[in-house]
């Protein structure tokens, strides 16, 4: 595979937040050409086998994108100060998978409930103990997979590359997602091969949040999402926006 000519257009960081280097690694890194991640030729079988990891001759340091410079610095008392008996369980259950360091949690419930707080809260704890880590929404995802739809198959490999391989990518919006056969497909292989690498090899973290139930999923997720070993937690009561102040998100 010849390497491209223009090489800041690999990996534009479109939907998941403002990130003032675009890239990961040298523009002139031999091994992963600037996109921060490789795959070694480990044979069929092999339990690394298809593993896409940090370049070695990465300088940035590892941190979560997708979030604010504020959004950062978040930490579980953030939720569980606004509503701690409804998010508890959320927050208990994230803590577990990210101590565990492998597989999926599916955080589900009605709007206002603390879903997408607790998702970023999990970004940001898991950050600061050295995870490399993508917080984003479905859409987000699609949007920036299209920017590989221009002829250009190295970058459609290296695009879906990232988003298969980052070792903890959350997901927040997960119903929110156009019906096109094409979306359709994009997602199924993103979180076929995540559920693959964090499920049955125990390799990285995907925490999805989602205002649908499993039950109305595409049947293909509704299957992997309801897999005994995924924690599923389903969030339940009034949207807390109405009583929300200024003191409150202080």
């Amino acid at each position: 595979m010849s390497k491209p000519k223009l090489l800041g257009d690999l990996v534009p960081y479109a939907g998941i937040g403002t990130v003032e280097e675009p890239t990961l690694c040298s523009w002139e890194c031999s091994l992963c050409y600037g996109l921060g991640y490789v795959s070694y030729a480990h044979p069929v079988g092999h339990p690394e086998f298809g593993r896409i990891v940090p370049c070695p001759n990465r300088k940035m340091s590892k941190s979560v994108r997708g979030l604010s410079e504020d959004e950062r610095g978040l930490k579980w008392e953030n939720v569980l100060k606004i509503d701690g008996q409804n998010t508890q369980n959320a927050v208990t259950a994230a803590k577990a998978v990210l101590e565990r360091g492998f597989g999926w949690l599916f955080v589900y419930g009605l709007h206002g409930l603390g879903k997408t707080l607790t998702m970023k809260i999990a970004a940001a704890e898991a950050s600061r103990t050295g995870s490399d880590c993508i917080y984003t929404t479905m859409p987000a995802v699609l949007d920036n997979l299209k920017l590989a739809f221009d002829g250009n198959d190295y970058k459609a490999e290296k695009l879906l590359d990232r988003w298969q391989g980052v070792e903890l990518l959350v997901i927040d919006e997960m119903d929110k997602l156009n019906s096109t056969p094409w979306a359709q497909e994009r997602r199924f292989i993103i979180l076929e091969n995540r559920y693959v690498q964090n499920v049955e090899r125990k390799q990285g973290i995907t925490l999805m949040a989602s205002n649908e139930p499993p039950a109305k999923l595409p049947a293909w997720l509704q299957d992997r999402v309801e897999d005994n070993r995924v924690k599923r937690v389903h969030l339940q009561g009034l949207s807390m926006r109405p009583s929300l102040n200024w003191t409150a998100n202080a």
